[in-house]
């Protein structure tokens, strides 16, 4: 997955980005309002995400339904609404150059 940051949208330290695959067919990471994530053709509302910064040198990102991006143990991605949650490492993640 890629970083793309949408042009004119950091407020308060925040950005607004959309997560995109790197291969062919290009596709976005979207969250869907049942807690569940997927990938779609286009970037509109739902694949858009706030990235936050935490504390500790990693980041964490924000869904346009105010959920937050989780890795699963099992190595899928779903969306959790607490914020307890978002203090957890599941929740936060480290980015790196492509």
């Amino acid at each position: 997955m890629r970083v793309e940051r949408l042009p004119d949208t950091e407020q308060q330290g925040q950005r607004t980005v959309v997560l995109r695959t790197g291969c062919s067919p290009v596709k976005f990471l979207r969250a869907n309002p049942d807690g569940s994530v997927d990938l779609a053709d286009r970037a509109h509302a739902w694949e858009e995400w706030t990235l936050v910064r935490n504390g500790n040198d990693t980041y964490s990102f924000l869904s346009h339904h105010g959920s937050w991006l989780s890795a699963r143990k099992n190595g899928k991605l779903a969306v959790v609404e607490s914020l307890r949650a978002h203090s957890t490492a599941d929740e936060q993640f480290t980015l790196g150059q492509s």
